[in-house]
């Protein structure tokens, strides 16, 4: 059952009224948090793993408004791992997703910071017509040196591999 830890900004987005306190996760996967933000005047969920700060984005628009970005991050998670050849995780993030998500509140002020660190650093031009590639923002996030939690420096990308025991291949710089 995953659990989407998630701002006021998100909650209010949503209509949710009451957030509970995080709970304890089964899986590695089971734990998101998520915010909004404002690129190009139209809003575009961040979606960060709270372990590993490991990032995608959704705008709102691909998922139809707040309240489907569960539903379809649920669709572009399995849809990821089906494209770095990884079935089984795609499998289990169908069979973890099946369930009702639980919105909690977002009480860890360290992803916060990289939540809003990694806003500033999606990368897009303000006035820029063109359309903003968000697979390669957070690929680009994915692949940037962050400190997370007790550990030393490292990449997203690295800490997610570790924890999932997989190897998406890191970017070549």
């Amino acid at each position: 059952m995953p659990q989407f830890r998630i701002t006021q900004k998100f909650a209010t987005d949503c209509k949710i009224k009451q957030l509970s306190e995080p709970m304890n996760t089964i899986h590695p996967l089971d734990d998101w948090l998520i915010d909004r933000m404002y690129v190009q005047r139209k809003k575009v969920a961040i979606i960060i793993h709270v372990k590993t700060t490991f990032t995608f984005f959704i705008p709102y628009v691909d998922a139809r408004g707040a309240k489907f970005i569960p539903s379809h991050f649920k669709a572009q998670l399995a849809k990821f791992f089906y494209k770095h050849s990884l079935p089984d995780f795609a499998e289990k993030v169908t069979e973890l997703f099946s369930h009702e998500p639980i919105f909690t509140k977002t009480v860890d002020r360290k992803i916060l910071g990289h939540l809003n660190d990694f806003k500033y650093c999606a990368s897009y031009a303000p006035g820029d017509p063109s359309p903003v590639d968000w697979q390669k923002s957070a690929e680009d996030i994915n692949n940037m040196p962050v400190n997370a939690g007790t550990r030393k420096w490292g990449f997203p990308i690295e800490y997610f591999n570790e924890l999932l025991g997989i190897n998406l291949p890191k970017r070549k710089l």
